[in-house]
């Protein structure tokens, strides 16, 4: 195999990849999808979870785990006192399931 050939098919592998990892990338579940995901299993006794204005703070596309951020509203239609609204919460999730959310006083 000539080195002009070798170069061609290592020049067209190395396009195919960058494709295939375009491809990949759009694949990942968006940070807003795992939001609601969580806003619709939010009920939690008398109260129901919203999460909005999610954006993506970081990503480990090798492991599929991104790490996000929302605002949260809680409404408790029994308990007013309860309800809360813009409160900002950070979690990470694994292909669009959270798996787990993080709290300010972690690692304290």
């Amino acid at each position: 195999m000539s080195k002009k050939l070798m170069v061609k098919c290592l020049a067209l592998v190395l396009m195919f990849g960058a494709a295939f990892n375009v491809a990949l990338a759009n694949e990942m579940p968006t940070c807003q999808e795992a939001a609601d995901s969580m806003s619709s299993y939010g009920e939690s006794g008398d109260c129901l979870y919203q999460y909005s204005r999610a954006k993506m703070l970081s990503v480990d596309r090798a492991s599929g785990v991104v790490t996000c951020q929302a605002v949260m509203s809680r409404e408790c239609p029994d308990m007013p006192g309860e309800n809360t609204s813009g409160e900002t919460i950070e979690f990470t999730a694994q292909y669009g399931i959270v798996t787990h959310q993080i709290y300010g006083d972690e690692g304290y």
